[in-house]
């Protein structure tokens, strides 16, 4: 946990102790994922090599649904490893043949082949590490619709501040 940030963006519920504002119409869908075929049965799937999301990982919950879903299995005996990286888990996928929960677009993008009838969507979060940031600024900026504050690209120069001014007051 790094505490040296003012501002951060979380998928996930809320996290005890961390002040967090939902982003609006943003969502990660998460799905079950392998490097296996469509039609591949689900008794295969379900022998596969499992990499779960650790536990304070946002999409736990999601694995444990998919689980309980009848898409994996919940032995002891069953061959897994725990990845809190959607990186790393994309990697253990395709490296050990495995069955893993990762963004629906990540998935897309490493050809991986999708569970049907299972997919999760986490909301995204705006979490607040300085509480000299007024409530008010953050909600002028949360409460934008989506397409205003993706319109420019922000990090050229020139246009960095044509957009809809947010004041905050910082206290040092």
């Amino acid at each position: 946990k790094n505490e040296d940030f003012d501002l951060a963006v979380l998928i996930g519920p809320q996290r005890p102790g961390l002040p967090s504002i939902v982003l609006p119409d943003v969502q990660v869908q998460v799905v079950g994922a392998h490097c296996g075929q469509e039609n591949d049965p689900l008794t295969l799937l379900g022998n596969k090599f499992q990499v779960r999301p650790a536990e304070d990982c946002p999409y736990s919950h999601s694995f444990l649904r998919f689980l309980d879903a009848g898409l994996g299995n919940h032995e002891n005996g069953q061959r897994m490893v725990y990845s809190c990286s959607e990186t790393l888990t994309l990697s253990l996928i395709t490296q050990m043949d495995a069955v893993g929960m990762v963004s629906r677009e990540a998935a897309q993008k490493n050809g991986l082949t999708i569970f049907p009838g299972f997919e999760d969507f986490l909301e995204v979060r705006l979490a607040i590490n300085n509480p000299d940031l007024s409530n008010q600024a953050l909600s002028d900026v949360v409460d934008l619709p989506l397409h205003e504050r993706a319109e420019r690209n922000v990090r050229s120069r020139p246009n960095r501040h044509t957009e809809k001014e947010v004041f905050a007051e910082i206290r040092t």
